[in-house]
């Protein structure tokens, strides 16, 4: 009985030890489930923070590691404060977009934090779209017995060119029979932007005016350095009466050279003004050389003119501002080497002219002479004055002459002029105003 108890008592014993050795083995797989869930949760923590990191820094490494184990997680922490400890090396940078942020570099720090440094990117050389050149011409006209034109606002007939935009227009090549017309409507807004470039041409017309101004508030005829250009006129036209006709102001400038001869009535006829600012112009004529209704103003350049008729012939004033200035005129009883209306204004430049008739000046700051010739003196002869013993002015006259004007700034008050014609000479002492030095 003993006996048996004793063995019920050893089987209950082994039961009792199976059920606390299965009770140990359920906490062990609940343990492992938590260590387990632990370590999964450390793993996404370390990849969050591995993922951020990778946000802001390339190639650092991640120093989470799974376990199991206590000994596993003590391995972990360790590593993981081996990383803390490392100092990222690749900074990640992102490039900022144009106009954007400066790009970011975020380091790791010993204590655990981190500091972040903003590298400005290197300044781009900033390159301007290239401007595009304005046109110099808004027309390059090639004149011919067939004109050409490459540009705006050129039309062309033949040997005929006509211009009807304001602008800037190159002109060379030559023709025996055609004509440069010039006209751009009645707009006012178009009253000021023609200009009129002579590179070199000939240009003949037997009908009219070579160059024909029917419509531009103010023309500019700009002569090439170093070049001479030729025009001539014809026919019977008695309202478009020039071989260069402007309904405007016109005016001349540049340091080439313009000839110009009318078989018809005047060399230049403006029904405005006539502006000579610089060049070199030559004109014969069968009457003015040069007749405006309204001024004719000399700025500078030279001017040499051999008339039929008047020499200068202005319905308003005629103004000598510089220059030099060489006039003849025609023999007849009414033929001036220069007329005027309105005045006749002297305040520098060279002025001398020969001719039938003059009109005294109406204003000057120096003193002038006008020779009076007892008997006419003979065309082809040639006048020179001096004063104090230097020359400052001569004319050959194409025609006889009884009156010669001259006009210099170097003529003062107590100065001996010295007229000399075709060598017999005569002196007079000059006196301010206006001094007539009688011959004869």
């Amino acid at each position: 009985m003993r006996y048996r108890k004793i063995t019920a008592f050893l089987a209950s014993l082994t039961v009792l030890c199976g059920l606390c050795s299965c009770g140990k083995s359920g906490t062990s797989s609940d343990n492992d489930s938590v260590v387990s869930g632990t370590t999964a949760a450390s793993t996404e923590t370390a990849s969050s923070d591995s993922g951020n990191a990778d946000n802001a820094t390339e190639g650092t490494t991640s120093a989470s590691q799974e376990s199991s184990s206590e000994a596993g997680a003590a391995d972990s922490t360790e590593a993981s404060t081996s990383a803390d400890i490392e100092v990222t090396t690749e900074a990640a940078t992102t490039s900022a977009p144009s106009g954007g942020d400066a790009p970011t570099t975020i380091t790791k720090n010993p204590d655990g934090g981190s500091s972040q440094t903003t590298t400005e990117p290197p300044t781009e050389a900033t390159t301007e779209a290239p401007t595009e050149d304005k046109a110099e011409y808004t027309a390059k006209i090639k004149l011919g017995s067939t004109a050409s034109s490459s540009g705006d606002n050129v039309t062309i007939d033949g040997s005929t060119v006509k211009i009807t935009g304001s602008g800037v227009y190159h002109i060379s090549g030559s023709a025996s029979q055609g004509q440069i017309i010039v006209s751009i409507g009645t707009d006012a807004a178009t009253e000021d932007k023609i200009k009129l470039v002579l590179d070199g041409i000939t240009l003949s017309n037997s009908n009219g005016p070579a160059i024909f101004i029917d419509r531009a508030k103010r023309c500019t005829l700009e002569l090439v350095d170093g070049t001479v250009s030729t025009l001539k006129d014809g026919g019977s036209d008695l309202v478009n009466d020039g071989a260069v006709f402007s309904n405007d102001t016109l005016r001349i400038k540049g340091n080439g050279t313009l000839n110009i001869t009318s078989g018809n009535a005047h060399g230049i006829a403006s029904h405005d003004d006539f502006i000579l600012e610089s060049g070199n112009v030559n004109i014969t004529s069968v009457k003015s050389g040069v007749f405006a209704h309204d001024d004719i103003s000399i700025e500078g350049g030279t001017l040499n003119v051999k008339g039929g008729t008047n020499g200068l012939k202005s319905e308003g004033t005629v103004t000598v501002k510089g220059g030099k200035t060489v006039v003849s005129s025609g023999t007849k009883k009414n033929d001036f080497s220069v007329y005027n209306l309105k005045g006749f204004v002297y305040s520098g430049g060279t002025l001398i002219a020969a001719g039938n008739q003059i009109k005294t000046v109406s204003s000057t700051a120096t003193p002038y002479a006008i020779a009076t010739i007892s008997d006419s003196a003979e065309a082809g002869k040639k006048f020179t004055a001096s004063v104090d013993g230097k020359e400052i002015a001569s004319v050959t006259p194409h025609a006889s002459f009884k009156t010669v004007i001259v006009l210099a700034p170097t003529i003062k008050e107590g100065s001996t002029m010295t007229v000399d014609i075709d060598g017999e000479k005569k002196d007079f002492t000059m006196s301010n105003g206006f001094n007539e030095l009688k011959i004869g």
